[in-house]
């Protein structure tokens, strides 16, 4: 299983659009013992992912790494593109995007 430091629900708006980090309803999980060999998430249904299989030993620091970073690094990108898109549709008069 690979999962965030926060615990998210997905049910919530902001997961519901892709930012599980930022969930209304999140916990912090690092607290906890995010890289421990063992240990109960609370909202595992929406914060953990199965691999399909036991990763190698050389693996498991690339998918802590990721587990880590991947998802603050996408919400930052997806901020840019946004707000890109708004200084582009002011230049040229159109409507932004929606918040």
């Amino acid at each position: 299983m690979i999962g965030s430091f926060f615990a998210s629900d997905t049910t919530c708006a902001i997961c519901r659009a892709g930012y599980q980090s930022s969930c209304v309803h999140r916990e912090p999980v690092g607290a906890l013992g995010a890289q421990a060999e063992y240990l109960r998430v609370p909202l595992a249904d929406g914060t953990l992912v199965a691999t399909p299989e036991l990763p190698s030993d050389d693996l498991v620091p690339s998918l802590l790494a990721a587990s880590d970073v991947l998802g603050t690094g996408w919400l930052a990108a997806a901020r840019i593109l946004k707000a890109r898109s708004r200084r582009r549709s002011d230049r040229e008069g159109r409507r932004p995007l929606p918040p």
